[in-house]
């Protein structure tokens, strides 16, 4: 009985987890450089006898629980729009951003300009080029595809820096810190951005989740985890129904 109960639980916990990052995922399905979370199921293999509690069940090897969730780093649409402060990374790689809390990378490419030209993330922080924080003066801004800078005041046309690029090779160890941002483990390893990877001006990338894939997968979440609701019911029925009986014998 306690083993039905736990894998019941179990199972109505995964889904509620997995409620949880299908909502996080739609939430994000309209945000420029959003990128899908899903989740990682691990094996739980309880050991030992029950010492009044259903994690000591044994035998039960087929459990699985929401270890935590995989980022789906795959390219989304890059749609045109004109402004030249929106940038869109096609292929590998993440801009660089530099906060308060240290380095930070996106591929959320709606940027602007302060009031003393800086390029900044629409949460306020700096853009990186190779050169350090980007500063740019008053004129008409061109971005090449390899990330470099350029700005026509007019009269002349001057390179002021070029856009700091950085391509992992695992991205899916990058931590999600909000606003668009991924944060890197300490010494985690990089590559040479290839030729794969370029720059487009006046194109945000979108996106990468499917919104009707979402709500199918919503849908179907729900339905399992009323089942498991149901079933856990039942126990308790049948339960409350054994010590009656018990009871009155």
């Amino acid at each position: 009985m306690d083993r039905g109960v736990y894998t019941a639980a179990i199972g109505g916990i995964n889904q509620a987890r997995n409620l949880e990052i299908i909502t996080t995922n739609l939430a994000g399905s309209s945000m420029a450089g959003f990128k899908k979370a899903m989740p990682v199921f691990t094996v739980l293999e309880p050991s030992g006898r029950s010492q009044g509690g259903a994690a000591g069940v044994p035998g039960v090897r087929v459990l699985s629980g929401v270890g935590g969730t995989f980022t789906d780093f795959s390219q989304g649409t890059l749609k045109m729009t004109g402004n030249p402060l929106d940038i869109a990374i096609s292929g590998e790689g993440f801009f660089v951003v530099q906060t308060s809390d240290g380095e930070r990378y996106t591929r959320k490419g709606d940027f602007l300009l302060d009031k003393e030209g800086k390029l900044m993330t629409r949460a306020g922080d700096q853009i990186e080029g190779e050169g350090g924080g980007v500063t740019l003066t008053p004129g008409k801004i061109s971005i090449a595809a390899d990330g470099t800078i350029s700005v026509n005041d007019g009269v002349n046309e001057s390179i002021v820096d070029r856009l700091k690029i950085v391509v992992f090779k695992d991205p899916y160890h990058l931590t999600r810190v909000g606003n668009g941002l991924f944060s890197a483990p300490d010494g985690m390893a990089r590559k040479d951005v290839g030729a794969g990877t370029s720059v487009v001006q006046g194109h945000l990338e979108m996106s990468n989740v499917n919104a009707v894939h979402e709500m199918v997968s919503m849908i179907n979440a729900l339905r399992i985890y009323e089942s498991q609701m149901k079933i856990m019911k039942g126990f308790d029925e049948i339960t409350e129904k054994a010590i009656r009986l018990a009871a009155n014998g």
